[in-house]
Formats: C-alpha cells, structure tokens, sequence
C-alpha cells in the first residue's frame, strides 16, 4: 500500500501545493512529486498547467 505524500516524512519540506482534477502537485526544493488520481489521463495541456504555476519556485535553479 502506498502512504499518501501529506502523510508521509515528506511532508513538512513541501515548498508549494498545485491541486488540480488530475491529481496533487508537491514542490520540494529540488523536484517535483505527483500523486495522479485514479485513471487520470494527462495531457500537454494539463502539464503546462503545472508548469506555468510551479515555475516561480524553480525560477532560480
């Protein structure tokens, strides 16, 4: 059984949170983790999305 991110050690280092009908984003200092729902069916569209939103915390590295 997979532990959730917001319930794992992970969770106090989460920098930024994108919640989107595909799933939960979770920026952290160096990368970016990704719990998809479900049968989600994820797009370029969708992946532009997160990018657009999550550049801001990334824009230095």
């Amino acid at each position: 059984m997979q532990t959730p991110v917001l319930s794992s050690f992970l969770s106090s280092k989460i920098k930024k949170h994108i919640a989107l009908k595909i799933r939960d984003f979770y920026f952290f200092e160096n990368f970016v983790l990704v719990e998809y729902a479900k049968e989600a069916i994820i797009s370029m569209r969708a992946l532009h999305e997160i990018k657009t939103k999550g550049l801001g915390q990334f824009a230095n590295n």
